[in-house]
């Protein structure tokens, strides 16, 4: 799945990452073909976050400009586990500690407030997720326990990495249109649109479709295409939200967004 490597390399983030935090960006050498190793990824994680972050653990160990990269370091107080660093590693600006999220979350009312984003099984919200990351997991690297554990590493961490990717889906009548969002949300972030079960009718106009099942829910794979009355078919028999790309004659994907069923 080299797609899926280069997309983590090279898809914006869905926040406007706090002046107190890098960006990957500012780690990671600016082209993926300069990756140092023709080794792959582990794709065998089936649910979406173990397969995003093993290509960001590739993406890491990888990049020449980084080193003694550690992932999934537990910090303990005794004997109670009081949270895990995605990553720690040296750069060459410093020690770094890096936490990451994929997300997909659906917007349900204006957009201008962060829990107006929510994931499409509704049990994930953006505000949840954002709060976590800059609250508890990118400053558990600032607590004694959490400096402890990076020196038993042999690290000391100055740099504090916030990586959040993936799609925000609008409603689709405003897909497209000019949004005031909230002030966090980065105004370049990948944007797709949704709609319930019978406002189908909306999808007509592409000329290929596919279904996409995690985790691959980077890069759309077109090797099972349907025509819209295919689609239409494989939607209706849904009961949970399905995220759906549309292409165009060349090939080329033209969006992407979730269907979800009328009661969601």
């Amino acid at each position: 799945m080299e797609n899926d490597i280069d997309w983590v390399f090279n898809s914006p983030s869905l926040i406007n990452v706090p002046n107190s935090f890098a960006s990957i960006q500012d780690l990671l050498c600016k082209d993926s073909s300069k990756l140092v190793s023709d080794t792959h990824p582990d794709f065998s994680a089936k649910n979406l976050g173990g397969y995003y972050e093993n290509i960001v653990n590739y993406n890491l160990n990888n990049n020449p400009h980084l080193f003694d990269i550690k992932r999934n370091i537990k910090v303990f107080n005794n004997i109670v586990t009081l949270g895990e660093f995605d990553f720690l590693g040296r750069s060459l600006m410093g020690d770094f500690h890096l936490e990451c999220a994929i997300k997909y979350y659906l917007r349900v009312n204006s957009g201008t407030r962060l829990d107006d984003f929510i994931g499409p099984g509704k049990k994930d919200r953006l505000d949840i997720k954002y709060e976590r990351m800059l609250e508890h997991q990118l400053k558990l690297s600032q607590t004694p326990q959490g400096i402890q554990a990076c020196q038993s590493e042999g690290l000391s961490p100055s740099i504090f990495v916030m990586l959040v990717q993936g799609y925000l889906f609008h409603p689709f009548a405003e897909f497209g249109s000019e949004t005031d969002l909230h002030q966090a949300i980065n105004p370049n972030h990948l944007q797709g649109w949704w709609l319930r079960q019978r406002e189908l009718k909306n999808l007509q106009g592409a000329d290929t479709y596919t279904i996409m099942h995690k985790p691959h829910w980077l890069v759309a794979d077109q090797s099972i295409l349907l025509d819209y009355v295919g689609i239409k078919a494989e939607l209706l028999k849904a009961d949970r939200p399905i995220l759906v790309a549309r292409f165009d004659k060349t090939g080329k994907e033209l969006d992407r967004g979730f269907v979800v069923p009328n009661e969601w």
